[in-house]
């Protein structure tokens, strides 16, 4: 579709011919297992390393854990950036202090560090939200819009709120027209969480805005 005929499309169904809102599907869906994941991590992890703190044993678990979640929240940040769409300032300088002590140091001291974790501890809600949004409007609009196809298959019924059910041909169609529309909206929902999974990972996920002379990755 050209730019003149997109143009011409009201915008709230564009959202349908816009590649970016599939993108935003995307997104939403993985961010359930990840978050899973994140949250499992930092769970084990910084429980056991504080745990064995009074050993020094924990010392390096706790170091470790921090580290690979720098790691994660970097992963974070480039996913959202190519999935998203969104701009993220750089989580550090490109010049990092030599040696492993100088390298640990501006590990801690970095303010991203810190907020990287609380993403990832935050993905783990949010994630569950966004997928199950995901999965309850994707499902519906989709039994409403195939509802000629099925309607009438032995064992199969369609429900309306109140106890109306489908059970003839002219209701099925009906039953299309909803699940059209509460596909569009539906699509305007995702794009909307993935507004809000964007706003986060800028806040989160990116270090200072970097000045004109810095030399940023």
């Amino acid at each position: 579709m050209s730019d003149r005929e997109t143009s011409t499309v009201p915008a709230f169904l564009r959202v349908v011919a816009e590649p970016q809102s599939y993108l935003n599907m995307l997104y939403l869906l993985l961010s359930f297992p990840l978050g899973i994941f994140y949250f499992v991590f930092l769970v084990t992890s910084l429980a056991l390393g504080l745990g064995l703190a009074i050993t020094w044993f924990g010392i390096p678990i706790l170091v470790g854990a921090i580290a690979l979640s720098y790691a994660f929240a970097a992963f974070e940040r480039s996913v959202a950036i190519a999935m998203l769409r969104v701009e993220i300032t750089p989580m550090q300088a490109a010049k990092t202090p030599p040696g492993l002590w100088g390298k640990l140091r501006a590990l801690f001291v970095n303010p991203v560090t810190w907020k990287g974790i609380a993403y990832l501890l935050i993905k783990f809600p949010l994630g569950v939200v966004s997928f199950v949004i995901l999965v309850v409007l994707a499902a519906l609009s989709l039994a409403l819009l195939l509802a000629p196809l099925y309607y009438q298959l032995p064992g199969v019924q369609i429900g309306w709120p109140g106890g109306l059910a489908v059970d003839t041909l002219s209701e099925a169609l009906v039953a299309t027209v909803v699940g059209v529309a509460l596909g569009l909206a539906s699509l305007h929902v995702f794009n909307g969480s993935a507004l809000v999974w964007g706003w986060l990972g800028r806040a989160l996920l990116g270090g200072t805005a970097p000045r004109a002379t810095d030399d940023q990755i």
